[in-house]
């Protein structure tokens, strides 16, 4: 216990100490919290504010009626009950349901967050009931707070956990990044909570930090204030739900015009990796594959294939010595025609041009064409190295890891 008598206590909103003071909750934020969450004071008047549910609630048609369609739901009374009661009325419910209709009749919905940690999250606790108790029920997958990009980013980056908790730091965005697009924006109310709970709020220090060093932020969104102020961002009022063809048209710029780095392209990317252009088969634009490739790492063998600009042939990919192209058509010795993947991708944007772009989301040709230029000369010419070694899938040392501001 603090000096004050406060208890210290950890949630998603936040590290903070609190206790009752005069029969009033009393809330005080961290004082090594930068930023503290607004919202941990929303506590102290929401112990007693007139909207709160003090007790449970169960529709009056339900108990007049009995479960089933009601011409009434959505517009009936309900009506206070006593814990016991309501406890009661949901054992007798879900008792009824599984006994009738089995497990597939009841969908364990719960997704919200209780507390900080995973004993206390509440989706967990519910699914967790129901199959000791009940024997299984039926769940949803992913979560509205991920989106699609659980289902998309495995198959263009990784792994949904590995590349979001692998993102650069607001630590590295505050001493090394020079230029910041922001679809959205990044407003803070977003970072004000945590799963796992959030210890320090760094997130408008660290824009602020990166800004006076000269980090420049272009906010592409409807709302002015999803970027913090001290960003000083320049604004752009896209056309809602046009996002896509904006940053089709910047991707135009990029490659119609080199503005790439070719060597990171190929080392770290599947740019210069062989695509089956036979729409006769079933695998037709997917990567070739070489069934005869190395199997160093089982986990990711040389099953891909290149076609190597030094010998001009097919050899695996990142092989010793080969340089991948990254344009042309080609054929396999079985025949297959390839291309590599940043062909397919230059033949995707060809016709994106800003002023396509421009009709489409209201911003202006040239404005798309400058943003494509300092993203890609940014991108391109200010390599960040560091002394980190680290090895590769086949077992490759490499005394330097290499990056992008």
């Amino acid at each position: 216990m603090a000096p004050d008598g406060l208890l210290p206590h950890s949630s998603h909103w936040g590290v903070f100490r609190a206790g009752m003071r005069d029969g009033r909750l009393v809330v005080v934020p961290h004082p090594g919290d930068p930023d503290p969450n607004g919202i941990l004071q929303n506590f102290p008047d929401a112990l007693r504010h007139e909207a709160r549910i003090a007790k449970p609630m169960v529709r009056k048609g339900w108990l007049e009626r009995g479960p089933g369609a009601d011409p009434l739901r959505g517009n009936d009374d309900f009506v206070e009950m006593e814990w016991d009661q309501v406890l009661d009325l949901l054992a007798g419910e879900l008792a009824r349901v599984r006994d009738k209709h089995g497990p597939q009749g009841i969908f364990g919905g719960s997704y919200g967050w209780s507390s900080a940690g995973r004993f206390h999250h509440a989706q967990s606790q519910v699914h967790r009931f129901l199959n000791t108790t009940l024997g299984g029920y039926v769940r949803s997958v992913n979560s509205y707070s991920a989106g699609a990009s659980n289902v998309i980013l495995p198959h263009i980056m990784g792994p949904f956990e590995d590349v979001t908790r692998n993102a650069v730091s607001w630590e590295q965005v505050a001493k090394q990044t020079d230029f910041i697009l922001a679809f959205g924006g990044m407003a803070l109310k977003n970072s004000m909570v945590g799963g796992g709970g959030v210890s320090q709020h760094s997130e408008r220090g660290s824009m602020l930090a990166a800004r006076k060093r000269g980090c420049d932020f272009v906010l592409v969104g409807p709302l002015r204030d999803d970027l913090p102020a001290e960003c000083e961002a320049e604004w752009l009022t896209i056309t809602p739900n046009t996002d896509t063809a904006l940053m089709l048209g910047l991707a135009h710029v990029l490659v119609a015009e080199g503005l790439y780095d070719r060597d990171f392209l190929v080392r770290y990317t599947n740019a210069g990796q062989l695509v089956n252009q036979d729409s006769a088969r079933d695998d037709f634009g997917l990567m070739a594959r070489n069934a005869q490739g190395d199997a160093i790492n089982p986990l990711r063998p040389h099953n891909f294939w290149w076609w190597d600009r030094v010998s001009g042939r097919p050899v695996a990919d990142h092989a010793e010595g080969a340089d991948a192209a990254l344009f042309g058509d080609y054929q396999l010795p079985d025949g297959l025609p390839v291309k590599p993947a940043f062909q397919g991708l230059e033949e995707r944007v060809r016709d994106c041009t800003p002023e396509w772009a421009e009709g489409i989301t209201g911003i202006p040709a040239a404005t798309i064409r400058r943003l494509a230029h300092e993203m890609g000369i940014t991108a391109r010419d200010q390599t960040i190295e560091l002394p980190i070694a680290w090895t590769d899938w086949w077992g490759r040392e490499h005394k330097r890891t290499r990056a992008r501001a």
